[in-house]
């Protein structure tokens, strides 16, 4: 992936007729060996009356493949892509660095604190 190294992570979320489905793109394509979708927790719930769709994401440390000390630094990123099925219409992210190129370099630090 550009612009990423090896202690970077990339996932992706969607909520489809057939329900919530998580998935690794960086640095492998993985999926869930058993079912198929979530390697971490996730749900995801539409409310056509609001045209809102939410999700709830909980990533395990062994997941992320660290091991969290206070002082510890995370680049961290989110966005949310509004796509129809066939593009991405647009999208909107807490920082630069995804959804107008993989540059994980921009994103904010967060900080580990005890």
């Amino acid at each position: 992936g550009a612009g990423f190294d090896e202690n970077d992570r990339e996932y992706g979320v969607m909520l489809d007729a057939s329900g919530t489905h998580a998935y690794e793109t960086y640095p492998n394509w993985r999926v869930d060996a058993e079912t198929g979708t979530a390697l971490f927790p996730v749900a995801g719930v539409r409310d056509e009356a609001r045209k809102e769709t939410v999700y709830e994401m909980a990533f395990p440390w062994t997941q992320l493949r660290r091991t969290p000390g206070p002082g510890m630094v995370l680049g961290l990123n989110v966005i949310a892509n509004e796509n129809e099925g066939s593009e991405r219409i647009c999208w909107i992210g807490i920082t630069p660095g995804i959804g107008d190129g993989k540059r994980p370099g921009v994103y904010r630090d967060f900080y580990l604190v005890e």
